[in-house]
């Protein structure tokens, strides 16, 4: 060790043959001590999960969309609080698989489990290839999704739930809903709208917005099919306002909403019309507290409200597919399908409840 001539201090280690020495650079020697004996434990122990999946999803960055991105990030954050501080050489297919029980207790969806599985096994294989990273063994390659877990469905909007769309237009934030229900427009399409989107007799979608890392993103849409133009129906003309800009804004429409902005929006939506209840107050670090809720209707719900007043009106799939920015006319069926199905157990479940209390 020794002292450099602006008064600091700095030892080297060796890292092996053919690579450079590697410095440490302090104030004082203990400095420099401690952050050698730091450095020798991480050779050690080697990357943490929390670490390797930062390294990873920074080498996705530009070979996949913003969008692929942003639905990464929150199956990233399930494995950081699961694993985060755990080596990841020493990850075993067990803990995997107890998170995937874990999962499947909660009732996440086939497809949420799925990639949060993909994501952590992608993780390996990328400091499998890595040369002196310590691994060697992808453990995910053992885990299993039990074959019991579908993808779920969403269901469709309760009659009630529409009604209080209907009936709480003028509540702050409740053009939003009835936008989405009388457009089919996807959550990111509608945020996006323009001034110059909107004309007589229609809707123009050509954009979306996305949230990556707490930025707001303007860009297009996934395919080309979800640029359409879609009818203005008289209910949302007659309500929509004299705008210009962004119509779903925070600062006049100079700039569309942040994340934080419309979660904040959209509970207190829910709350003012009657569509969210309280589950419990959650504790949170540091002893403070949030009080969680229920909600008994979500933006993509009031999208298959539209596909529903397709159907009603009796629309063939293909048009409705067109409307609703579909790239398949078979996933328009799929919901068409839904539609009749989820009538169809209504009416039973009807009938049994008459005939239980009559007979």
């Amino acid at each position: 060790m020794y002292q450099r001539a602006n008064g600091t201090w700095c030892d080297t280690l060796p890292q092996g043959k053919g690579k450079p020495h590697k410095f440490f650079y302090g104030k004082t020697k203990a400095e420099v001590k401690q952050k050698i004996a730091d450095w020798k434990l991480k050779q050690e122990t080697g990357i943490l999960v929390s670490d390797a999946l930062d390294e990873w999803f920074d080498s996705r960055q530009g070979q996949v969309t913003e969008e692929t991105l942003f639905n990464y990030s929150s199956p990233v954050r399930r494995l950081k609080d699961a694993f985060g501080d755990k080596p990841l050489k020493e990850l075993q297919a067990s803990e995997i698989q107890a998170l995937i029980s874990s999962m499947v207790a909660k009732r996440f969806s086939r497809s949420a489990i799925s990639t949060t599985v993909m994501i952590m096994s992608m993780t390996f294989n990328h400091f499998i290839v890595k040369p002196d990273s310590g691994i060697s063994f992808n453990p995910c390659t053992a885990c299993k999704i039990p074959s019991s877990v579908k993808n779920s469905k969403r269901d469709l909007p309760s009659r009630e739930a529409i009604e209080r769309v209907k009936a709480g237009l003028d509540l702050p934030f409740g053009l939003f809903p009835f936008l989405l229900m009388y457009t089919g427009c996807r959550r990111g399409e509608a945020l996006a709208l323009t001034d110059k989107d909107i004309f007589d007799d229609h809707i123009s979608i050509s954009k979306t917005l996305l949230w990556l890392h707490g930025e707001s993103i303007i860009k297009q849409p996934k395919t080309h099919s979800s640029n359409r133009d879609i009818v203005l129906l008289p209910p949302l003309k007659e309500a929509l306002p004299q705008f210009t800009g962004y119509l779903f804004s925070d600062d006049g429409g100079r700039t569309p909403l942040t994340q934080s902005m419309f979660q904040q929006r959209w509970q207190e939506y829910c709350l003012a019309a009657g569509l969210a209840h309280s589950r419990g107050i959650c504790k949170l670090p540091g002893g403070q507290t949030r009080t969680m809720y229920d909600y008994d209707i979500c933006p993509h719900q009031l999208r298959h409200e539209f596909a529903t007043i397709c159907f009603d009106a009796d629309l063939d799939a293909k048009d409705a597919a067109d409307l609703l920015g579909h790239a398949s006319e078979r996933t328009t069926r799929e919901v068409y399908t839904h539609i009749q199905e989820s009538r169809r157990s209504a009416s039973a479940a009807k009938l049994i409840d008459y005939v239980t209390k009559t007979y």
